[in-house]
């Protein structure tokens, strides 16, 4: 190409490319081998270059699009050199390669990565589900359990206070495992969630947990025993975890003395020197040696045929990981099996983390408050209600945020809002910011609910608190005792 833009040279490769013979093409304008609607750029390029000196399409490789003599479009690679003539002139050398087979390949190829990327998100939100629901449903059958039992004792006046009152704290342990649970499947698409460890009676939760399974496992005819327990056997742990830990060994152990005339299941808390090891045993079908090893990888299950889904005794495993604590099996096919999980002892009641302060609740409040409630799930919005309202708080329920927001228009703010955020109007941040714009020199205590998993850090500058669901009633109350 000389100083002019004419072509003066025209290979055989780029005939292939522009499907044309250098006759068409030699001795005329650079543009007529350019797209029509990339000329007036490539013009502009051209001439910037001859009057600034800047460069902006010579030298180094630029993807571009050809198009041919006889209208179709490919792809190439373009290298422009400058190139010095006669008596001081400059042209320009264009090294043009096809690259319109290894572009469509790569869409291809893309296409398939992202196809399996697509199928990877989806097997892991199946495992995310089996995983939920393999753990949410024991908890969910306890509070089930437990209401029936209530239930039963209210209709035939034959319960007493005290058994009330554990029986509704069987229920709200059970709903705070479930809490955990939901909060740990943050894990599948995100970082990891620390642990949140404390200082333990091992022996006293191991004895709450045996009386929770109890009202299950026996109802079935099985024997579940608790052997032996000590006492001020510390250690550093998460409840929840242990919880789940003993839950799964023990239904793990329900299956596995199906088939025996007299099954048996043990349970039991020892130290031996600086450990303390809990113990679920059975007298069940065993395990075979070779599978011992195996019984804690994901989707591993012996017990395929009875609908097992393999994540059980993984969940057990990475549950023990995450808190310190190991965990063993012995079993002989045909005997039983005993699952072991060993603690370090702590020798110290106090933790090495800051202790939860737990704020004492009064009966009634200091100084009411006005609070308006929003939410569109009416059962929630109604007991948050009632509950306020028995400390003496003056509470207005709205179930659409539309509602609330013609109310505070003509009324004023009250002293706290507390909203739901998912809302099929708008969300909870979306009302919050037309409320304070209502009123922008007043100030408002503005409390988020959220049944969100993900992480919700952009929210957090919006609002004093957000409370993740579901929490304690009381975490309300003791807000509305800080304004």
């Amino acid at each position: 190409i000389d100083a002019e833009n004419t072509i003066t040279f025209f290979s055989r490769e780029a005939e292939k490319i522009w499907e044309t013979d250098r006759k068409s093409v030699v001795g005329k304008h650079l543009n007529t081998i350019i797209p029509s609607d990339l000329k007036q750029v490539h013009n502009n390029y051209i001439e910037a270059n001859r009057t600034t000196g800047v460069n902006k399409i010579i030298g180094g490789y630029r993807e571009i699009e050809v198009e041919t003599m006889q209208g179709n479009r490919k792809t190439a690679l373009l290298y422009i050199a400058k190139q010095e003539l006669d008596e001081g002139q400059f042209g320009y050398v264009a090294f043009v390669k096809d690259i319109t087979e290894q572009k469509a390949l790569q869409r291809i190829l893309e296409e398939q990565q992202q196809h399996t990327i697509t199928q990877t998100k989806l097997a892991t939100m199946g495992e995310l589900a089996a995983r939920a629901g393999h753990e949410i449903n024991n908890p969910v059958t306890i509070i089930s359990a437990y209401l029936a039992k209530v239930r039963k004792g209210i209709v035939s006046k034959g319960i007493s206070q005290e058994e009330l009152i554990d029986s509704l704290g069987v229920i709200d342990s059970a709903a705070d495992r479930i809490a955990e649970i939901v909060k740990s499947m943050k894990s599948v698409t995100s970082e990891q969630l620390p642990v949140q460890t404390e200082v333990i009676d091992l022996g006293k939760l191991v004895q709450a947990t045996f009386k929770t399974m109890t009202a299950l496992i026996n109802v079935h005819g099985e024997i579940l025993k608790l052997e032996s327990t000590e006492d001020d056997l510390f250690v550093l742990a998460s409840a929840t975890a242990i919880q789940q830990i003993l839950v799964n060994l023990i239904n793990n152990a329900h299956d596995a003395v199906k088939t025996k005339t007299e099954p048996k299941i043990t349970v039991s808390v020892k130290q031996e020197q600086d450990s303390v090891y809990v113990s679920v045993t059975d007298n069940g079908i065993g395990i075979e040696a070779d599978e011992q090893g195996k019984i804690f990888d994901s989707f591993y299950t012996t017990k395929a045929d009875l609908g097992g889904t393999g994540l059980g005794l993984a969940l057990v495993k990475s549950l023990g990981d995450s808190i310190g604590a190991s965990v063993a099996v012995e079993s002989a096919v045909g005997v039983g099996s005993t699952f072991s999980i060993c603690f370090p002892l702590v020798t110290s009641k106090k933790s090495s983390s800051s202790e939860t302060q737990t704020t004492e609740i009064p009966q009634t409040a200091d100084r009411p408050k006005n609070v308006i409630v929003v939410d569109d799930e009416k059962d929630l919005s109604d007991i948050i209600c009632e509950f306020m309202s028995g400390f003496g708080h003056s509470v207005l329920r709205f179930y659409s945020p539309k509602q609330a927001i013609e109310y505070t228009a003509k009324n004023g703010l009250p002293d706290a809002i507390i909203t739901d955020y998912t809302m099929p109007e708008m969300n909870g941040i979306e009302f919050l910011d037309i409320v304070s714009q209502q009123y922008p020199q007043h100030s408002v205590i503005k409390i988020l609910m959220t049944g969100d998993i993900n992480d919700y850090a952009d929210r957090k500058s919006k609002v004093d608190y957000i409370l993740q669901k579901p929490f304690p009633l009381n975490r309300l109350v003791e807000l509305l005792e800080q304004i």
